[in-house]
């Protein structure tokens, strides 16, 4: 989702809400491939102060050992993993679905439990086929624009 998607003359920022390491759901287990531990991110972007979407980004720790150190929502995190990953990303598959918001979601971008919403998952994959990263992204609200454009970094 792109900062120009709201407009000139108004207000986006991220907050970081949650980091550390978690136990991650086990699709996320399945996209990641990881045995060890995993880190979890999870940013509220919020536009003219009002919670636009939720951002939650899973990286085995082994990816990024000093992610600690790292201002997650304040660095692209494309760029991050590009600096501080073990592996460089090679490719991204992404999927977008639309799906219910859930409990957790719905009291942190202040809306109703079960309303439809955007959901966007992306997996950071590197050259020899492994996962560096699994994102996903649920938004709430009536205007989208999504766009992607990948350009491999050397």
């Amino acid at each position: 989702m792109t900062e120009d998607m709201f407009g000139e003359g108004v207000s986006a920022r991220r907050e970081l809400l949650v980091k550390g390491i978690k136990v991650p759901p086990e699709d996320v287990k399945t996209y990641l491939q990881a045995e060890g531990d995993i880190y979890y991110i999870l940013c509220k972007r919020v536009v003219n102060n009002e919670p636009a979407y939720l951002e939650e980004l899973f990286i085995p720790l082994e990816s990024v050992p000093d992610i600690e150190e790292v201002e997650v929502c304040q660095t692209p995190f494309y760029e991050m993993v590009q600096q501080k990953s073990t592996k460089k990303i090679f490719k991204v598959i992404q999927m977008i679905e639309i799906t219910e918001m859930t409990d957790d979601a719905a009291s942190i971008l202040k809306t109703v439990v079960g309303t439809p919403v955007l959901l966007l998952h992306r997996l950071l994959v590197a050259a020899d086929g492994s996962p560096i990263a699994y994102t996903r992204l649920m938004g709430c609200g009536r205007k989208y624009k999504i766009q992607t454009e990948l350009i491999q970094i050397t």
